[in-house]
C-alpha cells in the first residue's frame, strides 16, 4: 500500500519541482515515503483524487489543497459550502488536508529561510504575524510575501509564481511551521497513513 497525496498546484512543466520540494519538506518533518501527485488546478486535484479512490482501492489517497478561505467548518463541509464539492461516498475526513488559507501561509512562517533564499534586501517586517495566520485572507498573505521581496533580485509574484513557490516550500523548516494547526494536522494524518 502506498500513500498518494493529490496536490493542488503546478503546471505540467513544474510537476517535478513541485513533487520533489513537497517531499523534501515532509521528509524534514519525519514523514517519508509519500507519493505526491501535482494536479494543477484545485478542481483538477479534486477530480484526480476522486478517480484515485476508485482506481487505487488498496492505497491511501489524500487530497491536499489551499483552503482559500479561513476554515470555520470541518474539511468536507468547508469545501461543500465554498466550492460546492460533495464528499465522495467512500472518503473520510482525514482524506482532505488543507494548506490554510494558502501555501504561502507555510512559506511566511520561516522568515530565516526566506532571508537566506532571497538576499539582504528581503524585508521580513512586511510578513504577517504567525498568530492566527491560518485565519487570514490569502491575498493578504500572498501580497505580504510579494511586498517583502520588492527590493530583492528575485521577486515573489502571487500571480506568476513559476517554480519559486515550490523552491521555497523545499527550504522551509518544519519546526517553524509547528504553530500552524492545519500544518500539524497534515503531518499527523500523513504519518498515521504511512503507519497503517
Amino acid at each position: 500500500m502506498s500513500v498518494r497525496v493529490y496536490l493542488e498546484g503546478a503546471s505540467p512543466e513544474l510537476d517535478r519541482t513541485c513533487r520533489e520540494n513537497f517531499a523534501k519538506l515532509f521528509a524534514k518533518a519525519g514523514v517519508t515515503g509519500l507519493k505526491f501527485i501535482s494536479c494543477g488546478s484545485r478542481n483538477s486535484a479534486r477530480g484526480k483524487f476522486e478517480s484515485a479512490i476508485k482506481n487505487y482501492p488498496d492505497d491511501h489517497c489524500i487530497l491536499m489543497v489551499d483552503s482559500e478561505d479561513p476554515i470555520i467548518l470541518e474539511g468536507w463541509k468547508h469545501v461543500e459550502k465554498r466550492d460546492k464539492w460533495i464528499r465522495p461516498e467512500d472518503a473520510i475526513e482525514e482524506q482532505l488536508l488543507f494548506m490554510a488559507t494558502c501555501m504561502e501561509s507555510w512559506i511566511v512562517c520561516d522568515s530565516e529561510a526566506l532571508i537566506q533564499f532571497f538576499d539582504s534586501k528581503f524585508n521580513s517586517k512586511q510578513l504577517p504575524s504567525i498568530i492566527d495566520l491560518e485565519s487570514r485572507d490569502r491575498k493578504l498573505v500572498q501580497n505580504a510575501l510579494r511586498d517583502a521581496t520588492k527590493q530583492c533580485k528575485r521577486k515573489y509574484d502571487p500571480d506568476n509564481k513559476g517554480s519559486l513557490s515550490f523552491e521555497l516550500v523545499g527550504i522551509l523548516q518544519p519546526s517553524k511551521l509547528s504553530k500552524l494547526s492545519h500544518w500539524n494536522r497534515c503531518v499527523q494524518i500523513l504519518r498515521e497513513a504511512l503507519a497503517s
